[in-house]
């Protein structure tokens, strides 16, 4: 069974920063974002997030962890400085990749 309980969501945002490497610097948090949750797959989300950045965007990578004013609703986004994105909508069908022509694995 899972381990879920309450979890620093800007703690986790650092530890997967850190295991990819990125300067410490790259984490932007104003105060401790408690959430409930998984640690170890909050973890996981937020280095796949992370790995997505690296791959397919351009440095630098930011991490930006904080609360929605007016909403009781935790948000942990991932910033690059590539090229982003044309057409999301496309995106959001199942097996759809930004780029066609570059090779690169996964489900899309």
């Amino acid at each position: 069974a899972a381990a879920r309980g309450p979890v620093d969501l800007a703690q986790v945002a650092r530890l997967a920063a850190e295991a990819a490497g990125l300067p410490a610097g790259c984490v932007h948090a104003r105060a401790p974002v408690t959430v409930e949750g998984d640690p170890t797959e909050l973890q996981r989300v937020a280095a796949n997030l992370i790995d997505n950045a690296e791959k397919h965007g351009r440095a630098p990578v930011e991490i930006g962890v904080a609360v929605r004013p007016g909403a009781r609703v935790a948000e942990l986004a991932v910033h690059d400085a590539g090229v982003g994105l044309a057409d999301t909508e496309r995106l959001r069908q199942p097996f759809e990749r930004r780029d066609a022509a570059r090779p690169s694995r996964g489900a899309g």
